[in-house]
């Protein structure tokens, strides 16, 4: 079941030829989407100069604004680069916007019949030349396509978010990361999680280690942490905003421990174009470099 995010995404890809994004707004899609962030080339020297740019453009724009273009639009930015994007939404509130590209304008212009969101920022020279320029047919197929992804994900999260799986859609280790990644901005106990899953709290210990490699407390406040970043790379609020949102008692302390786990500050992963990746990852990388 968490596979499915990423699986349908692949074949997204494979099919258009772009490259996808994920501005994650809901924590359910944390575990499934948090390395899908918005880290292409092009646009990391277009953020190395104007970064805040970039921020107004997504985060104040697109994300802020996703209610108006439901049915997704075509995005240029102060770049010039063109992406299509499409918002999961339920009940009025933004799960998750999905961002495909990148491309050129076409050179007749957008089709009136697509809605164009473009950035008032004043360009900014880039050398696009590499970049491939779309064609009228892509624009409308593409973001056609980006709906029905749209549309599959948020089956996904409904799925998800009902608890309507089966033991043999998730195994225990995921079920286990599912009910803490849903519960992280709670004050989620090992006594809660031993009675949802309807064991002792001794023996729920033993199988969180056991199916996750982690602690219960290392998982919770794992999770904690990558929904944490995400707000920061998606969303504009401030830190203490996001920091009682993630579950931490303080901002002093979310601060600590984002700074252990990641190497950094959230304000300076929140500037930094290209996501560092989580230490127990990075670990793991100089462990297996071939991996």
């Amino acid at each position: 079941m968490l596979k499915i995010p990423e699986q349908a995404i692949q074949c997204f890809e494979e099919l258009t030829e772009t490259s996808v994004a994920c501005y994650i707004h809901a924590p359910i899609f944390t575990p499934a989407l948090k390395y899908r962030i918005h880290n292409n080339l092009i646009c990391n020297e277009m953020k190395q100069y104007s970064e805040a740019m970039c921020i107004r453009c997504d985060c104040l724009g697109l994300c802020r604004d996703a209610w108006k273009f439901p049915e997704g639009c075509v995005k240029i930015c102060h770049a010039g680069i063109l992406e299509w994007a499409v918002p999961i939404m339920r009940e009025g509130r933004l799960l998750c916007l999905l961002t495909a590209g990148i491309r050129r304008p076409p050179e007749s212009g957008i089709p009136e019949e697509l809605l164009l969101v473009q950035s008032e920022e004043p360009a900014h020279p880039l050398d696009l030349s590499g970049v491939r320029r779309a064609s009228a047919e892509e624009l409308f197929r593409t973001l056609e396509a980006l709906r029905q992804l749209a549309a599959r994900l948020l089956l996904w999260y409904e799925r998800m978010h009902r608890g309507d799986f089966s033991r043999s859609d998730l195994s225990r280790g995921d079920r286990i990361r599912l009910i803490i990644n849903q519960e992280a901005s709670r004050k989620i106990t090992l006594e809660g999680l031993a009675k949802k899953i309807h064991l002792s709290p001794s023996r729920t210990a033993h199988l969180v280690r056991e199916s996750t490699g982690e602690s219960f407390t290392d998982l919770l406040m794992r999770n904690r942490l990558e929904y944490g970043a995400n707000l920061l790379k998606n969303t504009v609020r401030t830190v203490s905003s996001i920091a009682l949102d993630c579950g931490f008692g303080s901002v002093a302390n979310f601060h600590r421990m984002f700074r252990k786990y990641y190497g950094i500050t959230p304000l300076a992963y929140r500037r930094t174009p290209s996501r560092p990746l989580y230490r127990k990852d990075r670990d793991q990388k100089e462990t297996h470099p071939g991996s």
